[in-house]
This record gives structure tokens, C-alpha cells and sequence, in this order.
């Protein structure tokens, strides 16, 4: 992670939220790399995010160490609203860099003050939690009537950078819920049919067209 200096393009994203009258030494703009931890859940928050550009992918372990993805990837909106609604600094779920990443990072304790006297902070908050609401169910949707071949190429598409996939396919297993030798076979049936090509360290996208075909989008 590293900060950079905000520019306009910050300052209108702030009076979005109506946050542009906070005091500019309070917050910093952060850009992760691709695959950088942005949170992780357990821990606690000592800053929100509000989303500027990029793509993450949101998830949360279970007991026996399983991970389950809640949302393929986000692009906008803000990260710990849910733990600030419940008045918990607790992360409740990890969050990771799909592409560089980058965000305004505000105190804690400076956004829990203003979902109390800022209303149009709190109805941007409260509109960014019904999309999470419908993302989710969405998800659900996709897990409980999608084939596995559609949820792994709209895994590929939502999570590849510049058109190359490099995720661990140990992990991708569990967050389309397959197995790895049927993640395996997928894609080994997807290089066969000149959709995707293996590569050193990953998979390039060679048929965009005939992988969103597949993806059932």
C-alpha cells in the first residue's frame, strides 16, 4: 500500500458522501497492488474506505478454514459500512485487490460520528447496503442454478487483469464451490477450444466473446 496526494478527482468523490468539509489532513488516498490485502476480517478498522477506482473481491472463512466469497468483486461504494451500521470496529469480512487498487481512507471514528449528523452520508451508506443486499442474492442465485462451468468463467471474467487470470486454483475451487480437478478439467476444456491459454503463471483470455457465452451473462 502507498498514499498519494489527492487531486479533484478525490475532492468530488468526498462531496459525493458530503465529507468535503472534513479536514484534509484526516484523509489519504491508498492504492493497493493487485492481489494486496486491503482488510482482513478479525481485525479491527481504524479507517473506512470509499472506492475510487479499481476491482476487489470480497470474503469470509469459515470454521474449518473454508473461504466463501460474498461478492465476485466491487467497484464503488465503501468498505466497513456494515461493520459502522452495526457500531462494530470488527472486520467481518477480508477484502483483496483483484487490479491496483485505490481508495479514500477516513478515520473510524471521524465516519461514526457522521452517519449521526450527516444525512447525506448516511443515505449514501444506506444505498450502498441495499446493493450488497442484492449483489448477495445474486450470488446465492448463481451458486444454487448456475452450472459449474458458468460460475468458474464468470469467476475468470469478473477477477482477470488486462485479460489474465493468475488466481490460486486451490482457492478458486472453493469460492465457485467445485472441486480442484473439476476447476481442472474446465479449464483444461477452455484452452482446447482456444477460449483461454495456458500460460506460465496463469490463464490469458483469448475469446472474451465465446467466455461471456459461457458465463451465461
Amino acid at each position: 500500500m502507498k498514499t498519494v496526494k489527492l487531486n479533484q478527482h478525490h475532492h468530488n468523490i468526498l462531496s459525493y458522501y458530503n465529507l468535503d468539509h472534513l479536514p484534509k489532513e484526516l484523509i489519504q488516498a491508498v492504492q493497493f497492488r493487485s492481489k494486496e490485502l486491503v482488510v482482513e476480517e478479525t481485525y479491527s478498522f481504524s479507517q473506512l474506505y470509499i472506492i475510487v477506482t479499481g476491482r476487489a473481491r470480497v470474503y469470509r472463512s469459515t470454521q474449518d478454514g473454508q473461504s466463501h466469497f460474498l461478492c465476485n468483486y466491487i467497484y464503488d461504494g465503501i468498505i466497513g459500512e456494515v461493520e459502522l451500521m452495526n457500531g462494530s470496529q470488527t472486520v467481518e469480512s477480508s477484502v483483496v485487490a483483484i487490479t491496483e487498487f485505490e481508495c479514500l481512507a477516513i478515520p473510524y471514528d471521524i465516519c461514526a460520528n457522521e452517519i449521526n449528523t450527516n444525512h447525506q452520508f448516511l443515505m449514501t451508506i444506506s444505498e450502498s447496503l441495499a446493493k450488497k443486499v442484492r449483489d448477495n442474492a445474486d450470488n446465492l442465485v448463481s451458486l444454487a442454478f448456475n452450472t459449474g462451468e458458468q460460475r468458474l468463467c464468470s469467476y475468470i471474467l469478473n477477477n482477470a487483469n488486462d485479460d489474465y487470470f493468475s488466481d490460486t486454483l486451490t482457492e478458486v475451487s472453493k469460492l465457485v464451490a467445485l472441486s480442484y480437478r473439476h476447476v481442472l478439467r474446465i479449464l483444461n476444456q477452455l484452452c482446447n477450444d482456444n477460449i483461454l491459454s495456458k500460460e506460465k503463471s496463469g490463464y490469458q483470455i483469448t475469446n472474451r466473446k465465446s467466455l461471456i457465452n459461457l458465463s451465461g451473462y
